[in-house]
């Protein structure tokens, strides 16, 4: 059984999703499996995933209805003690994998690791160092919360107690995923090591912003349903000295120790 299960869902992301299996593939540790999601792209990314076949690549040719039950399907095949996911456009960086499982291995009662990572371009190059927050509701209210999705990892176990992506949220499952995480009492943990790039382009969600008003109830609902809708109107007004308070703090770490950029696997 591999330790570590990788779920990527692809749709129509050829160009990305190659650079994203390399990633994966160059990695020094062996120890895991790929399974990859695709709904029905019709930009040659199944002749491509069927042509590039590998003994550790499992490829799930299945339709869905949006990218929250398109990651079920794959975790519903996952085999391994850790499980982590990335988007077809996204990446790991050098050594990522191993320092996945030198944490989880360290900290066997951890359910949940956040790690940092990049932001890049189009063409892989960076474009900012992104330092994951500690993670819980009331944090995430005063946007102090956020992690890097890319870099986080999880237990299996969670997912064996019933953890999944809801499938009605197609804008921000991955928050919602922790969200949940809290509510079983996971224990989180943060760790200060280069996991993934999340790439930025003009078709991503973030980019776009086609989702913007999508993903603002789903964090009011979200929010409201963990905290209550009186701490959610609070902390709205509050979340601006936190945001201030956070981006001192990252400056002064910066200045202590200048990120550098790991490179690109593969």
């Amino acid at each position: 059984m591999p330790r570590i299960s990788v779920v990527t869902i692809s749709f129509n992301q050829l160009d990305y999703l190659t650079r994203c299996v390399e990633s994966i593939r160059a990695q020094g540790f062996s120890d895991y499996e790929h399974i990859i999601v695709d709904p029905g792209s019709t930009d040659g990314s199944r002749e491509w995933l069927t042509e590039n076949e590998s003994p550790r690549t499992r490829v799930i040719f299945q339709p869905d209805d949006g990218p929250s039950q398109g990651l079920n399907h794959g975790l519903s095949a996952c085999r391994g003690e850790i499980f982590m996911y990335l988007n077809s456009d996204d990446e790991l960086a050098p050594g990522a994998l191993d320092a996945v499982n030198a944490v989880h291995e360290m900290h066997p009662q951890v359910d949940v690791v956040i790690g940092n990572g990049w932001t890049i371009d189009i063409e892989g190059k960076p474009i900012d160092y992104v330092r994951s927050d500690p993670f819980s509701p009331l944090r995430y209210s005063l946007s102090i919360g956020n992690i890097m999705q890319q870099s986080t990892s999880f237990k299996s176990r969670l997912f064996d107690a019933g953890l999944s992506f809801n499938e009605s949220n197609k804008s921000v499952w991955d928050t919602e995923l922790l969200f949940d995480a809290h509510s079983m009492n996971a224990k989180f943990m943060n760790v200060n090591a280069c996991i993934g790039y999340f790439r930025l382009h003009p078709d991503s969600i973030t980019v776009s912003q086609r989702h913007a008003q999508d993903i603002r109830n789903h964090q009011r609902r979200m929010i409201s349903e963990s905290l209550g809708p009186v701490v959610y109107s609070l902390n709205r007004p509050l979340s601006y000295f936190c945001r201030a308070g956070k981006k001192l703090r990252n400056t002064v770490l910066s200045l202590r120790s200048a990120p550098v950029f790991p490179g690109r696997s593969g």
